[in-house]
């Protein structure tokens, strides 16, 4: 004679079943390749200048002429011994950085020269690389770029200074 069912086998069918996930993950892998196709279709992350320069982190900068700008002003770094003071050539004061010229005339007449003569030798436009401290305004720095590319140099590298460790 057979025994009549415990409870536990009762209630075996009344378990939950999983639903199965394969249709849950497709649906979400495909509402997040959607979110994607349409950000990158955005401006937020395509710029609107198209042939804008790619930007290098942490990469040890090209000899080239070196300047800097800080909050005395812009100068030339003459690069022979002696303090940092008696190196420093100031080819533009903090009134004149402020002046609402598109250039830095000291500046540009100084590439010019320096362009000159890597022209008559044949030789390629080094880089122009520019130490800036990071406290410095915006203004300032886009009046470097400026007149570098008003001076036709086609490659300017940026060190930024932290202010910890000036």
């Amino acid at each position: 004679m057979a025994s009549p069912p415990t409870k536990r086998t009762k209630n075996r069918k009344s378990k939950f079943d999983m639903p199965p996930l394969t249709s849950l993950m497709d649906a979400i892998t495909i509402l997040t390749f959607f979110l994607l196709t349409q950000m990158s279709a955005s401006t937020v992350l395509n710029p609107i200048v198209p042939n804008m320069a790619l930007s290098t982190s942490q990469v040890d900068a090209e000899k080239g002429i070196l300047f800097g700008l800080d909050k005395y002003g812009f100068y030339y770094d003459k690069g022979t011994g002696g303090s940092t003071d008696q190196r420093k050539v100031i080819l533009a004061d903090p009134a004149q950085l402020m002046s609402p010229d598109v250039d830095i005339p000291n500046f540009r007449a100084m590439l010019e020269e320096e362009k000159a003569k890597f022209e008559t030798r044949r030789i390629p436009l080094p880089s122009v690389t520019v130490e800036i401290d990071s406290m410095v305004e915006y203004n300032w720095v886009l009046k470097v770029i400026n007149t570098v590319g008003l001076a036709e140099y086609s490659k300017m590298n940026f060190v930024v200074l932290k202010a910890d460790k000036l």
